[in-house]
């Protein structure tokens, strides 16, 4: 039975209030699910396949420029050895198997601020450039799929408008294109870039909670996944249009 094992370290320093330098690194692994072992050539099992491992790095820093305004910055970097995948022509008989990559590595910066406007009014901002490649043969150089270089977001949190206990919310989200899944060339359509808005509204009093949500506000068209068959044609799949969401909540 193969082992595996995973660890997690980290130091900070708190250079004053509120504010502080940081660094981490972890090690963390994924076998492979039923569904990625069994293999269509008769139902057979890959006995080839290797569970993958992977080391994270972050470097960064969390300030706050006064009591009402915060920011984050961090620089991160993960190398991932024997990453899982599925070819769509892998396999003893070219139908279709998930194999490993030697290396794969991602990495990029995060930022983000968080802004109290005002004392029922908060700001929300992030956004994230990342950069993932294969750093080993067959598809040295190429994007991994499925990972899109950009990445914005921004929010705001009204509350106790107009009277006590009633909250708004509202996120505006830009996913960047990415190559679709299975695309290891990088020889077909990108999945094009897409943006959603999301919006709730909630009242909260006590250890009670109601809300409605709407995700989507704008009813846009889009996918959020896509991937390429057996046949070497890429997949589409539409997301979910507007959604309407309502719950309650009690808290005990």
């Amino acid at each position: 039975k193969p082992r595996k094992k995973a660890y997690n370290i980290g130091l900070s320093y708190l250079y004053k209030e509120d504010s502080s330098f940081f660094m981490k690194a972890n090690r963390s692994f994924r076998y492979p699910l039923t569904d990625e072992i069994v293999t269509l050539a008769g139902g057979g099992i890959n006995t080839d396949i290797k569970a993958q491992a992977g080391r994270h790095y972050d470097l960064g820093v969390r300030h706050a420029f006064n009591p009402r305004l915060h920011g984050q910055l961090t620089l991160f970097r993960a190398e991932i050895k024997n990453e899982i995948f599925y070819n769509p022509i892998g396999g003893p008989f070219g139908w279709g198997a998930n194999e490993n990559h030697p290396e794969t590595r991602r990495q990029g910066i995060e930022t983000g601020f968080r802004a109290i406007v005002l004392d029922n009014l908060t700001l929300r901002g992030n956004y994230t450039y990342q950069k993932a490649k294969f750093e080993d043969d067959p598809y040295r150089g190429n994007y991994v799929p499925a990972v899109p270089r950009h990445k914005v977001g921004f929010g705001l949190r009204i509350s106790d408008l107009p009277v006590p206990g009633i909250g708004f919310s509202a996120d505006y989200t830009v996913v960047g294109s990415s190559y679709l899944i299975s695309d290891q060339a990088n020889q077909l359509e990108k999945l094009d870039r897409y943006s959603l808005v999301d919006t709730r509204i909630s009242y909260t009093k006590n250890s009670f909670e109601a809300f409605v949500g709407v995700d989507n506000l704008l009813d846009k068209k889009y996918a959020q996944y896509g991937a390429v068959n057996w046949a070497g044609a890429p997949n589409f799949y539409p997301a979910p249009e507007r959604t309407w969401t309502a719950g309650v909540e009690m808290r005990f």
